[in-house]
């Protein structure tokens, strides 16, 4: 079984004692971490959504001028 120790001067941070590893137990800051992770991947899709609309717009004013010409 995996036993935590607390690491001194560091109220949120645990150590494990089996791997060593450092691990934060701040329910409040994994939250707000993930919130912008959240809002990060909704905005890189937006982003992604606005590029393909503008590169059909593109082409297709490319095609009405070659119509025109």
């Amino acid at each position: 079984m995996t036993e935590y120790v607390k690491v001194q001067n560091h109220p949120d941070l645990v150590k494990d004692t089996q791997s060593g590893a450092v691990i934060s137990n701040d329910s409040a800051a994994f939250a707000a971490y993930i919130n912008r992770k959240d809002k990060q991947r909704k905005e890189s899709a937006r982003l992604d959504i606005i590029e393909n609309e503008l590169s059909e717009v593109k082409e297709l004013l490319h095609a009405l001028l070659k119509r025109l010409n």
